[in-house]
């Protein structure tokens, strides 16, 4: 069973989600429903407190209080086994960017049907991620851009171009290989025996020594480095 906390400010949304998911999908039940971050933030407390566990948030990016991507930095920071749905109307590249390097495991279009949706939520639970189609569009054409421009490489802060005079530990490098693959931090911790957090501290680790700004640019590091 994958248990779910949906979060949408349109509460005719929050609630005929929460009904076409219950009703249809067997594996899929929604735990709660909130208006803002907050409110989310607040129930994942008290599941930790009471021992509940919830697999999946799907986030709606514009709430009042505690937008989609705070949320998700803070999740990410405090809750790393809780997989990310972002749920939203957005396609524009900087949101797009702006939420995934908060951490999102999914982006999903509300224009999309219940069965992606649906996809989606059992993809990230899984450890995997998933992104609709316009949503891979806008990131390989910003990838395109971004060569044509030449600002395919992330730049160190000392200046010099990442590889260059980096040791990394071994655990470093086998976190470096499975965030490569695109997995989220739960997924890696069941594959090298470590707790997400620990996942998460190397990480910041990585992000500080080769001075990427976020984990889409380890991945290019990593494949660019032959550690994918």
């Amino acid at each position: 069973m994958i248990n779910i906390i949906l979060a949408d400010d349109h509460t005719i949304v929050l609630e005929s989600l929460s009904t076409l998911l219950s009703s249809r999908e067997k594996d899929i039940k929604v735990l709660a429903q909130a208006i803002n971050g907050l409110q989310v933030i607040d129930l994942l407390k008290k599941q930790e407190a009471s021992g509940e566990k919830t697999d999946v948030v799907v986030l709606d990016m514009n709430m009042p209080q505690m937008n989609g991507a705070a949320t998700t930095l803070y999740i990410r920071e405090h809750f790393p086994e809780v997989a990310i749905l972002i749920l939203t109307y957005h396609n524009e590249i900087e949101v797009i960017e702006e939420i995934l390097e908060a951490g999102a495991s999914g982006y999903v279009l509300k224009n999309k049907n219940v069965e992606e949706l649906v996809k989606a939520i059992r993809a990230v639970a899984a450890g995997k991620h998933f992104y609709s189609s316009e949503v891979v569009d806008a990131l390989v054409e910003n990838v395109r851009s971004g060569k044509r421009k030449g600002q395919d490489k992330p730049i160190r802060k000392d200046g010099q171009e990442p590889g260059e005079d980096i040791q990394l530990t071994r655990r470093e490098k086998d976190v470096l290989k499975h965030i490569a693959q695109g997995l989220t931090a739960a997924a890696i911790g069941e594959a090298l025996f470590i707790a997400p957090t620990t996942v998460e501290t190397h990480r910041k680790n990585l992000l500080n020594k080769t001075g990427c700004a976020n984990s889409l640019e380890l991945v290019r590091y990593a494949i660019k480095n032959g550690l994918d």
